[in-house]
């Protein structure tokens, strides 16, 4: 099994809109999963997004620099930065 990922971006986010993207890239799984609501936009007071990423073991907060993880069964995961 291939396993696709995406790295959060520290795009600039005002509460309603973004100054680019805030993903490396955005493959239809990740919009598949922010329709689905697995991933979703997580409220925070900093200058850019984080997201709660619904994984097999919980709920995760990714930041800028964490590695969101396509498993290709259709669940997510978050590697950490470093």
């Amino acid at each position: 099994m291939t396993l696709e990922s995406v790295t959060v971006t520290p795009a600039d986010f005002n509460g309603s809109s973004f100054d680019g993207c805030p993903f490396s890239s955005v493959p239809s799984w990740l919009l598949g999963a922010e329709r689905a609501g697995t991933l979703v936009l997580y409220p925070d007071d900093r200058d850019y997004a984080l997201w709660k990423v619904h994984t097999a073991s919980g709920d995760v907060i990714a930041e800028p620099g964490d590695q969101i993880v396509h498993e290709g069964n259709g669940t997510l995961s978050v590697r950490k930065a470093a």
